[in-house]
């Protein structure tokens, strides 16, 4: 009797731990086991490999340029800028700018999740005490004209960090995850 009860215990013990280890956490600094500012040399020990310079380098041309990588079963696509020191030169490494995930194990520490409906994240976030804003954006075509689409997202700002969760959203429901510096202008 003791036996199956031990049996038991430890099954849904490790039902528990497999449960959350397939939780990919989400906040306005990180994303999973990547955070913002996060050196090159970091992320090569957590993916496992090392990346090239040529995938890391700032180009200008393509603002958007981002790094598939897997950790874990889960697709993470990274953005890299040049690290500079106090006196602002460069220091010939690089530093994480942002980090998207759309896989269905992210989540919110306060339980927001892909999938989830915009009209309910909003609500929820109404009763939180933080910075959020819902933005819609026109979509254009190649030749420059505004179609009939729309992106939308939720913000969540961290004003202290000056970082921002996008929250992107199709549909009406929440469709992934973006961590990146909040760009306020000149």
């Amino acid at each position: 009797m003791k036996l199956k009860i031990f049996v038991l215990f430890f099954t849904i013990l490790s039902l528990v731990e497999s449960v959350h280890a397939q939780t990919v956490f989400a906040s306005t600094l990180k994303i999973g086991p990547f955070s913002l500012d996060m050196k090159n040399d970091a992320v090569d020990k957590i993916i496992g490999k090392k990346l090239s310079k040529a995938e890391l380098k700032d180009n200008t041309e393509n603002y958007e340029k981002m790094i598939d990588v897997n950790v874990g079963g889960v697709l993470y696509k990274l953005d890299f800028n040049n690290n500079y020191n106090k006196d602002g030169d460069l220091v010939g490494t690089y530093k994480l700018a942002k980090i998207k995930c759309n896989d269905a194990k992210v989540v919110t520490k306060s339980g927001i999740a892909i999938g989830m409906d915009k009209y309910d994240v909003l609500k929820k976030l109404d009763g939180m005490n933080i910075a959020f804003r819902f933005i819609k954006y026109s979509e254009y075509d190649n030749d420059g004209k505004p179609t009939n689409k729309f992106k939308e997202y939720i913000e969540i700002s961290d004003r202290t960090a000056y970082s921002v969760l996008s929250l992107e959203i199709e549909n009406s429901k929440i469709t992934g995850f973006e961590v990146s510096y909040q760009e306020d202008g000149c």
